[in-house]
């Protein structure tokens, strides 16, 4: 019988010792959950549209979604002549501004750059992109982007 209540006197000790650690938690770890203020990157997340002039003068619609906490987001660009799409990795934020790398994962229709340099800025409720590519060939393109 003493032994049980020893058992029991030991689990209960434990257990209170690991609860009473819990709060440390939140300053020891990361944020797996992502649930602290990210600087006001996340002013970015969710969809935007819109139409990028690029250099050569084509016209190419933008299709972006992007999550700033997970840093990650994915694209799509079509034109008469180009349609890919691929991955976003968010490369730094702020409150008005985000820098982001393209990946092309895939590309359906004519030449798309595999990797490019996309900045966003916001300015009255719409975003300025700037899109460069990040080959040798540098091709840029810039156009307002709108909430979709």
């Amino acid at each position: 019988m003493k032994k049980a209540n020893r058992r029991r006197l030991t689990v209960g000790a434990v257990a209170t010792f690991l609860i009473s650690l819990l709060p440390l938690g939140g300053w020891l770890l990361p944020d797996p959950f992502h649930t602290h203020d990210d600087g006001g990157g996340g002013r970015f997340d969710g969809r935007w549209r819109g139409t990028i002039t690029r250099s050569s003068g084509d016209r190419w619609e933008l299709d972006i979604t992007i999550d700033v906490a997970r840093r990650t987001g994915r694209f799509e660009v079509s034109s008469a002549t180009a349609r890919c799409s691929g991955d976003l990795t968010v490369l730094e934020h702020s409150d008005d501004r985000l820098s982001v790398l393209e990946r092309l994962v895939r590309a359906d229709r004519g030449t798309c750059a595999p990797r490019a340099y996309i900045t966003l800025s916001l300015a009255g409720g719409r975003v300025h992109a700037v899109w460069e590519d990040a080959g040798p060939v540098n091709v840029t393109g810039k156009g307002d982007l709108t909430r979709g």
